[in-house]
């Protein structure tokens, strides 16, 4: 008797819940806005709930036998509206299901739409329950084509690239992370910091990343290419791990030698030189060498004179990219918000905009060798 009323009350118990559930809901793993003809279009990669839940047969597969059909991770869908809402209320419409985003790994803005202003996508910021450390980027291509583009690699976009942006699947400095609360909750907001996001495209091996988007307050200002990208990470994030740099200058013998970042420490400030900004950005850096004839750096002396060679060749790379941000009015890096933390009161901070553009730039750069590759 106590056995059977455990086994009913068992049976009582939602256990089927996740089932029904989920056939009820689409789960959104990506999500892309954009600004197409006046209209916002609104496309999102949704989880197939009969692979998730193991419906329609084993292994992903619908029915079984020779002639089964594998069933795709997930679906991407588009529709447009005259706000983010509207698009996506259409959506749930189409699926006949109500429209989840726990789940939201990445969201994708179209590069019209971010220079149209983030600060109309209001849905984003009150509704929904977006998660706070969903990843943002902005595509150079439309939206909607993202979504559906091969991936390099894996099956899912989004499990693509937030494995890029958060470098747990690449070793590479040209991917950048960015979440939605930093920017929504803290960027946005700020008179002395300025948004970033990585760059994704459609036509490289598929969807892939390209370069980085910075803004200007709520809008984009421009683009910094792939180099610019990695030395953008090692300022504002010390991240030095880099493939081969190539170095070309007379005093290397043979004129030219590769460099490879091992590791490195790295501090960007604002100093103040009677009583004016000056951006400064400071790193010690451990570094291989290649591609030098052998035999010629041996001496201590030798390596000391073309690790500065190299440190050089650096310290104009980190200098462009300030200087390239400051043309564009982005404070990507936050040196407004560097002066705040050490001067709260500085007059410079009640017009950061105009003294930031005008500050001059330091950059020191120490390369210690930790390996010496050599050619005969």
């Amino acid at each position: 008797m106590a056995t059977t009323l455990v086994l009913g009350v068992a049976w009582a118990l939602p256990g089927c819940w996740d089932y029904k559930e989920m056939e009820n809901r689409a789960f959104v793993q990506m999500l892309g806005i954009d600004r197409r003809e006046g209209q916002f279009e609104v496309t999102i990669q949704v989880i197939n709930s009969q692979k998730a839940v193991g419906g329609g047969g084993g292994g992903g597969m619908r029915g079984g036998g020779e002639g089964a059909k594998a069933i795709p991770p997930f679906r991407a869908l588009t529709a447009r509206g005259k706000t983010v809402g509207q698009a996506i209320n259409s959506l749930s419409g189409v699926l006949f299901r109500e429209i989840d985003f726990e789940h939201l790994k990445v969201i994708l803005i179209g590069e019209e739409l971010a220079r149209f202003g983030l600060d109309r996508i209001d849905f984003l910021d009150r509704d929904r329950k977006i998660p706070m450390n969903a990843l943002l980027g902005v595509s150079h291509d439309p939206v909607s084509e993202v979504l559906r583009a091969a991936t390099p690699g894996t099956q899912s976009p989004a499990e693509f690239l937030s494995k890029g942006m958060t470098h747990r699947g690449t070793r590479s400095n040209r991917t950048v992370e960015a979440n939605f609360w930093t920017v929504f909750n803290r960027h946005l907001d700020s008179r002395l910091e300025d948004a970033f996001m990585p760059g994704v495209t459609s036509k490289l091996y598929g969807i892939n990343y390209r370069g980085l988007a910075v803004f200007k307050k709520n809008r984009l200002a421009g683009w910094l290419n792939e180099e610019e990208t990695a030395y953008f990470n090692g300022i504002k994030n010390e991240y030095f791990t880099s493939p081969e740099i190539p170095v070309e200058d007379p005093r290397l013998e043979g004129g030219r030698g590769f460099l490879m970042f091992d590791q490195g420490r790295g501090q960007y400030e604002v100093d103040l030189r009677e009583g004016k900004p000056v951006l400064t950005f400071r790193a010690e850096i451990l570094a291989r060498l290649s591609g030098l004839p052998r035999g010629r750096i041996d001496s201590v002396k030798d390596q000391r004179r073309i690790a500065r060679i190299f440190a050089e060749a650096e310290e104009k790379r980190y200098r462009a990219v300030i200087e390239r941000l400051q043309k564009l009015g982005s404070d990507a890096i936050g040196f407004g918000e560097k002066l705040r933390q050490k001067r709260p009161d500085h007059p410079a901070l009640r017009d950061w905009p105009s003294a930031y553009r005008g500050a001059p730039v330091e950059v020191d750069i120490q390369i210690q060798i930790t390996t010496r590759g050599t050619r005969k």
